[in-house]
């Protein structure tokens, strides 16, 4: 960047630099599990979830398409 005729240049990092997520205590290791595994039990009540809205809106079109055609009481 320009500055009055002078190149301004921002400091060096050396090294990464970030936060250290690796648990500390074997009370965040337990908890971390515990939360992955609560990840993934929400990710299969997700996917359950979405089966069925997908078997009910499949059996709402095969409803529609039947009564269109006359055939559906």
């Amino acid at each position: 960047m320009e500055h009055g005729g002078k190149i301004l240049s921002l400091p060096v990092r050396e090294g990464t630099v970030g936060i250290d997520l690796n648990p500390g205590t074997a009370y965040e290791a337990v908890t971390r599990t515990k939360v992955d595994e609560l990840a993934e039990d929400v990710k299969e009540i997700r996917s359950r979830i979405d089966a069925i809205f997908w078997l009910i809106a499949g059996a709402i079109v095969v409803q529609l398409v039947l009564r269109a055609m006359g055939a559906g009481g």
